[in-house]
């Protein structure tokens, strides 16, 4: 499915209600925006704003061809019909339409952008880890070296003091 830009919504929802007030709509029967284009001497006007309505809607149509549970869009050669199916398209409108389908668009995003991140500082820490794993080894080594030395040398020193001091071997 296409991604929905937020110039789109607002067209998108007119459309949609047309199109569930009416049962079904095409481009003509919709209102042309103002436009800089201007009309070419050879051409009527209302064949020229029929084609300017085919060319500016035209991805509006294509857009809804996507929603077929919510609408039923038929390419003619004329342009294209855009057919309400009551239940759903009703159930659509009233849940938000096209705003809510484009927050919910944008809060999934940003969802799976924390979650790109999140496994980007994964892979970072997990590196730093790799980095440094033998170096946490070495030092757990000393020091377990070193604590025992140091065990040694306190068993040999009160068994060298009680030796030189009796007085050390009574049990209080």
């Amino acid at each position: 499915m296409e991604l929905l830009h937020k110039d789109d919504i607002e067209i998108l929802d007119y459309i949609i209600k047309l199109c569930f007030e009416q049962g079904k709509i095409t481009a003509d029967e919709l209102v042309l925006p103002k436009s800089d284009k201007s009309m070419p001497e050879h051409y009527q006007e209302e064949r020229w704003e029929h084609r300017q309505k085919l060319e500016y809607y035209r991805r509006y149509f294509e857009l809804l061809a996507n929603f077929t549970s919510i609408v039923d869009v038929i390419n003619t050669t004329n342009g294209n019909i855009a057919k309400s199916i009551i239940p759903t398209t009703e159930r659509f409108i009233t849940s938000g339409g096209f705003k809510q389908l484009y927050k919910d668009q944008q809060e999934k995003i940003r969802i799976e952008n924390i979650l790109q991140d999140k496994a980007l500082d994964e892979a970072k820490v997990i590196k730093w880890t790799k980095k440094t794993y033998w170096v946490s080894v070495v030092i757990v080594v000393l020091s377990f070296i070193i604590s025992v030395i140091a065990l040694y040398v306190s068993i040999n020193n009160l068994t060298f003091a009680s030796s030189i001091y009796p007085a050390c071997n009574r049990v209080v």
